[in-house]
């Protein structure tokens, strides 16, 4: 028939099995992510060949494709028979989990307080792009944190530093590193100084005045029961207001140890003329005027001439008679040079010993200086026990005149301790004076 099959033309019928039911899979090694492609294959008896589709679970993050996904997630693989007697496809459902990252935390673990804060605030890392974060904590003692800022105070802290998941990545937290801001040592750029004690006094804070040092604080005797027996450097520690963060610091203070029973001569001196036969007369008390006590500015005893050494170094004669202290020069004696000697003072309990120098100069070589003016007394420093004429004039426009000042008579003699007031009555600013020395 015209719509049936031809009778001279010959047909093959091929009836395909279907396998479906038997295709298996095998897994790759490892479904953790790697960065490489997660291939799946199939297996079903008597087939050799597979076409593979993947896709995510989704179907969005990762549509289908023939290429085996590589990124963590939920993916689909369909398995489809090419032989050409066999037909069947299977599916499966498979995950690519996330891989674990790897942090720690990484600086130094030693630090010294700087009014700064500080610490460890860098990280080894593997894996996860994700945000890392830092967590600081106090141990022991110090009370700080959690925190995510680095601490300021001197303690132990201990930091613990974490990195968020990312999408191929689990997120991490390290192992807490410890660490110390010890404390700092001041630095003292000016060491305290003391005042004078008196031997067998303990050493006391009052007699300690403040030094400089970098930071607030205060300074005080190590050991404040020390004697000290002699002058000398003694041991003083600084101790920092803020105790917290600073050590102490150690230093020394030079101390004075004196003898509360020994005088002190003070330095003494006059000046001498040189001619044949002449001497030069000083107080006793012009002597002792210089003179202390002891050592102590509080003290308030008596001082009193003892003796007088009776020649000097340069071989003048010296000698006591009544309140005076007489000195006679050698006859070697040379204008310009100086001479010493020494007398002994005693306060009632003991005795010390004072020099006194000696300037010597000629009549001629006399010199004469203006101390001060006060009022109409007008004050000269030349040598003890010189008469001299005194002449004043305020204008020295030549011809310069010159008025004699009286005292009486035209004489003014100096006193015991060199010194000579002329009082007069025009004195002032404006004054000039002249002095001719009388043998």
């Amino acid at each position: 028939p015209s719509t049936g099959l031809y009778a001279d033309t010959a047909y093959t019928i091929v009836v395909k099995t279907d396998v479906s039911s038997q295709i298996t899979f095998v897994d790759p090694a490892d479904l953790t992510y790697s960065g490489q492609a997660k291939v799946h294959s199939a297996q079903a008896t008597g087939v050799t060949g597979f076409s593979y589709k993947y896709v995510s679970q989704d179907g969005i993050s990762y549509p289908e494709s023939s290429a085996a996904p590589t990124n963590a997630g939920q993916y689909t693989v369909t398995a489809t028979v090419t032989d050409v007697d066999k037909v069947g496809s299977a599916r499966k459902d498979f995950t690519i989990a996330k891989a674990d990252s790897t942090i720690s935390a990484t600086g130094a673990t030693s630090y010294t307080y700087s009014a700064s804060p500080q610490g460890p605030s860098s990280s080894n890392k593997t894996g996860s792009t994700g945000a890392v974060t830092y967590r600081y904590e106090g141990t022991g003692l110090t009370s700080y944190g959690p925190s995510s800022s680095l601490p300021l105070n001197a303690g132990s802290y201990s930091v613990t530093v974490s990195v968020a998941p990312d999408g191929n990545y689990n997120g991490k937290e390290s192992a807490p590193l410890g660490f110390t801001i010890g404390k700092a040592t001041p630095t003292i750029s000016a060491p305290p100084t003391a005042s004078s004690i008196g031997q067998g006094q303990p050493l006391s804070n009052s007699a300690l005045s403040d030094g400089t040092a970098s930071v607030p604080g205060s300074f005080a005797w190590t050991s404040g029961t020390t004697v000290p027996g002699v002058s000398g450097s003694y041991p003083v520690t600084f101790t920092p207001q803020d105790g917290g963060n600073y050590n102490t610091a150690s230093t020394m203070a030079a101390v004075s140890v004196y003898d509360p029973d020994l005088p002190v001569p003070g330095a003494d001196a006059f000046a001498a003329k040189l001619a044949a036969g002449m001497t030069t007369k000083v107080t006793l008390a012009s002597l002792l005027a210089n003179d202390r006590p002891s050592a102590n500015p509080s003290d308030t005893r008596n001082m009193t001439f003892v003796t007088v050494q009776s020649t000097s170094s340069g071989g003048a004669a010296i000698r006591v008679k009544g309140g005076w202290l007489i000195y006679q020069p050698s006859s070697l004696a040379v204008s310009g040079s100086t001479d010493t000697f020494t007398y002994t003072v005693s306060n009632g309990v003991k005795t010390a010993t004072g020099t006194v120098t000696v300037s010597l100069a000629s009549p001629g070589a006399v010199q004469v200086a203006i101390d001060r003016v006060d009022g109409n007394k007008v004050y000269f420093s030349v040598m003890p026990g010189m008469t001299f004429e005194v002449q004043g004039t305020s204008d020295l426009t030549a011809p310069v005149t010159w008025s004699t000042i009286l005292n009486g008579s035209s004489n003014w003699t100096s006193g015991a301790d060199g010194r000579l007031i002329v009082t007069d009555p025009a004195a002032g600013a404006s004054r000039f004076y002249r002095l001719k020395w009388i043998p």
